[in-house]
């Protein structure tokens, strides 16, 4: 299965789809910003500012997953995604595709 980024603009920290004014995050000021969604940013900062590219891949992996909308891990694909969304771009690992498989099966045995 292939994954698909959603139709429009979608969060750049989590590529969750901004469909509607209430899904866009906010600036200090309390505008709205078209780049991020409201659950990762929020008053002109990151909801969660110590969250790693390889914490986002499993949050999204997993999500996917509990909402049915894949079978089976794409873990390469959700990396490339998110490795090349603005937030995470300059903080790509090296974590192999290989250690995220291991931890999203672990988290899924629970």
């Amino acid at each position: 299965m292939k994954l698909k980024l959603p139709i429009g603009a979608f969060c750049q920290s989590c590529a969750s789809a901004l469909r509607r004014t209430e899904d866009l995050g906010t600036n200090k000021q309390g505008k709205r910003v078209h780049n991020y969604c409201r659950c990762c940013y929020r008053d002109g900062r990151f909801v969660e500012p110590n969250l790693t590219t390889e914490d986002m891949i499993l949050r999204v992996t997993t999500e996917l997953r509990l909402a049915g909308m894949i079978e089976m891990v794409v873990v390469n694909e959700v990396t490339a995604l998110i490795s090349n969304l603005d937030r995470w771009r300059s903080s790509r690992s090296e974590k192999s595709t290989q250690d995220l498989d291991i931890r999203i099966e672990a988290r899924d045995h629970r």
